[in-house]
């Protein structure tokens, strides 16, 4: 029995570094999609006057190293076996930081949005209009938080029901 069919949280050794070697090409891949995207549209951005290749270069900026990082791990927590709720718990962690990644992006939608507004309407220098539109701002940020937060609660309630009902039902967990 060699070091790597030792067995450990019930996977060989082999098996988590598969998973990790998994978990690191996916992070190297997204990484190198998202920076080649990115300049890409930076290129294109400062030869047209399109704001569409300015927006998903932002975008593309914005994009986090805990969502990258986050959904590598999840990948490759896939080549593992283990238990069920374990990979339950795992797929509403990664979904939960991909709703967090979808809040900053629409922050940065937002921001985009309204300074593109302000500066086609020239009000930089008027101060009722430019309150005004950042009082907008505030309120369609809170709500956009608002809603994400409530997504994330769901999915962490939806999978604690799940986990209580799965150990009421469940006559092996019950007398365990």
């Amino acid at each position: 029995m060699t070091f790597l069919d030792e067995t450990w949280l019930g996977n060989t050794i082999g098996a988590w570094l598969i998973a990790l070697a998994i978990a690191a090409a996916a992070y190297v891949a997204l990484q190198f999609v998202r920076r080649t995207f990115a300049r890409r549209f930076e290129a294109v951005a400062e030869h047209t006057r399109n704001t569409v290749d300015d927006l998903f270069a932002d975008l593309l900026s914005e994009t986090k190293f805990f969502t990258v990082a986050g959904l590598s791990i999840y990948l490759g927590s896939n080549a593992l076996a283990l238990p069920d709720r374990v990979g339950a718990w795992l797929s509403t962690l990664a979904m939960i930081v991909s709703l967090i990644q979808v809040a900053i992006w629409g922050d940065t939608l937002i921001r985009f949005g309204l300074l593109r507004y302000q500066k086609r309407q020239g009000v930089e220098q008027d101060g009722e209009n430019l309150m005004t539109i950042r009082a907008i701002s505030f309120i369609v940020r809170l709500v956009l938080f608002t809603i994400v937060l409530l997504l994330a609660l769901i999915f962490l309630a939806l999978n604690l029901i799940v986990d209580l009902l799965y150990a009421v039902l469940d006559p092996r967990i019950r007398n365990a």
